[in-house]
């Protein structure tokens, strides 16, 4: 998806909207990381499908009480071929019909 933009549209608060992995050196421990969606004026909206850029990500998403959701990203191995690439999660929400969050991976001193 090369042409998508991570602006996000007026009515859709994601956090984070950036999603970053510290790499380590030697055999990485996967990590867990959590995206939440919501609509700020409290628009009711289905989370259609999350594409995680690596297949042995799984995701599970939960919905909150706000008429939002957390997505759970966990197995994530911070390498670094993820930086750059993007978690994708489509929505029926006519704001927010692909919503691309980026992954960012910094070396173990936050470069």
């Amino acid at each position: 998806h090369p042409d998508l933009a991570a602006t996000l549209a007026s009515d859709m608060m994601v956090v984070p909207q950036e999603i970053v992995l510290v790499e380590k050196s030697g055999m990485p421990e996967a990590v867990n990381r959590y995206v939440a969606i919501r609509s700020k004026s409290n628009k009711r909206f289905k989370i259609l499908k999350v594409e995680p850029p690596e297949d042995g990500i799984e995701v599970k998403i939960r919905n909150l009480a706000a008429g939002g959701y957390t997505c759970e990203m966990s197995n994530i191995l911070p390498f670094r071929e993820l930086d750059g690439k993007k978690v994708i999660i489509s929505t029926d929400h006519e704001d927010g019909k692909q919503i691309a969050i980026p992954i960012r991976i910094v070396g173990e001193q936050g470069k």
